[in-house]
């Protein structure tokens, strides 16, 4: 469960929850004081997918934060989901994500040797 691959009838384990945008069809979910597991993560990636909110179809999904460093170190696993990631700065939302750029990827000794 790393990445976004959905399985045809997924069975969701989390309740997303969150305030749907009409307009912009997207749900965002408010993240303070836990971590995101992989399940939630897939469930996200999943809804986006499947549609399960009775609310209407989802575009997208943002991840918004409070704090700054709850948000970087999430950030890696929500962009490689296609996931939003917003952070609230002095009163704004603002996304965080669109700039990322991932690190390198720290090659094993067995790719290196090649």
């Amino acid at each position: 469960m790393d990445a976004g691959f959905v399985r045809r009838g997924h069975s969701f384990e989390t309740s997303l929850r969150g305030l749907y945008d009409e307009r912009t069809r997207t749900l965002a979910i408010a993240v303070h004081g836990r971590e995101l597991s992989d399940v939630e993560l897939q469930d996200a990636v999943a809804a986006r997918a499947l549609h399960p909110l009775a609310e209407g179809p989802i575009d997208n999904i943002a991840y918004v934060f409070v704090e700054p460093e709850p948000a970087a170190s999430h950030l890696p696993r929500l962009w490689l989901r296609d996931l939003e990631v917003r952070l609230i700065d002095r009163g704004q939302e603002r996304r965080i994500d669109e700039s990322f750029v991932p690190l390198p990827i720290d090659k094993p000794d067995w790719v290196r040797k090649r």
